[in-house]
């Protein structure tokens, strides 16, 4: 155990000075977060009151206080613990064992809501262990596969340990009914491959292989059928999409460039039954118009981009894949919801980082761009 605590004591930084010298991080960046959380804020204010005949803003306190926990979270990955400690085998244990007993006790402890259980209450906030599991796996993978074959594992050998990682991650995630997240570590560990030199035909088979056995589970389900029935027939018309898809396309476009208002949305008004959550877009794009939806796109292009700058610039094998993945992954969950939310994608339950209504979906936000600014710290000449 001391052992344990002199590896972190190791890679802890002084929060101060590095507050005090923000000229060695990419400033820009914050901005940017900061301008999307204060997007969501805002819309909160607007949507909350009116969701679940809640007339108070007990909903919208909620989300000031995930943010704020979100900020602490940021302010530790950020300017607290150098991104290298995730390197240390014996951190990278720890950050597994502890999500994977989070995992399992959603399984033997969590209520079961709309027909997934996967959320642990904790008295103070409702927590979702499979956002956090993003991250953790994304830590654990990149750790593995940045590894030197010649000095540990051969490349084959470090292949079949992250798969087995992925599976067990899946696993009791898809235990949890919730797929749509197994889907997106499914498209990041992609990611993670190909950018670690794995050839197509090895990833593509590997995809093809999980989508075979994820397969039955999915027609099992009778509601996941009802949502391909309902999506694949609105690619081609519109107006044959689920009432959910079809009342956000209307919202957006009844936005027109400028939008109607600050509060004046008429979707809000119990048309998006997750106004504030999945469907948070186009509420935005009714109140702030085509000027607010592009800025939003715009800003997690800018995510993305920046999070390649960063892994360009980084002298760090592992920093400079962690940091491109983190990209991806802000950029894929930011185009998932917002390709829902006009019908080029299934409806699927994926929130839009750093603006809508969820606990640990912010916590997870919050953590992971804080590791992303953490790479972006320059050295001191």
């Amino acid at each position: 155990m001391n052992n344990f605590f002199k590896i972190i004591k190791n890679y802890v930084r002084n929060p101060f000075s590095e507050l005090s010298s923000l000229n060695r991080y990419d400033w820009s960046l914050l901005i940017v977060i900061f301008g999307l959380l204060f997007i969501g804020i805002t819309e909160s204010l607007s949507v909350t009151p009116v969701r679940l005949e809640d007339i108070s803003l007990r909903l919208f306190f909620k989300h000031i206080a995930t943010i704020f926990l979100g900020i602490i979270c940021f302010i530790f990955t950020a300017f607290v613990f150098d991104y290298k400690l995730y390197k240390e085998k014996k951190i990278t244990l720890c950050l597994f064992i502890v999500i994977i007993l989070m995992l399992v006790a959603v399984l033997v402890l969590g209520k079961e809501t709309k027909g997934a259980t996967r959320w642990l209450d904790l008295g103070i906030i409702k927590m979702q262990p499979s956002e956090l599991a993003k991250i953790v796996f994304v830590l654990i993978a990149t750790k593995i596969l940045s590894v030197k074959e010649k000095i540990e594992i051969s490349r084959n050998k470090k292949f079949f340990i992250t798969m087995g990682y992925f599976i067990i991650f899946a696993a009791l995630i898809g235990l949890q009914k919730d797929f749509g997240t197994i889907a997106f570590l499914g498209v990041i560990y992609t990611v993670i491959l190909l950018i670690h030199g794995f050839t197509w035909k090895r990833v593509l088979i590997t995809d093809l292989i999980f989508v075979i056995f994820a397969t039955p589970l999915v027609l099992k389900q009778s509601y996941r059928m009802v949502r391909i029935n309902d999506y694949l027939p609105a690619l081609l018309d519109w107006t044959k999409s689920s009432d959910n898809v079809r009342n956000a396309i209307i919202a957006l476009g009844s936005g027109g460039f400028f939008g109607k208002g600050f509060g004046q949305s008429e979707m809000k008004l119990l048309h998006l039954p997750e106004a504030h959550t999945d469907f948070i877009f186009p509420i935005i794009g009714e109140e702030i118009g085509f000027l607010g939806v592009f800025g939003i796109i715009f800003a997690f292009a800018y995510i993305m981009l920046k999070a390649f700058k960063i892994s360009e610039q980084c002298d760090d094998y592992f920093g400079k894949n962690l940091s491109f993945t983190i990209g991806i992954m802000f950029a894929v969950q930011a185009a998932i919801n917002t390709g829902m939310s006009i019908g080029v994608l299934p409806a699927k339950g994926m929130p839009l980082p750093f603006i809508s209504y969820g606990g640990s979906s912010m916590l997870y936000s919050l953590i992971t761009i804080g590791i992303l600014f953490n790479i972006s710290r320059k050295k001191q000449r």
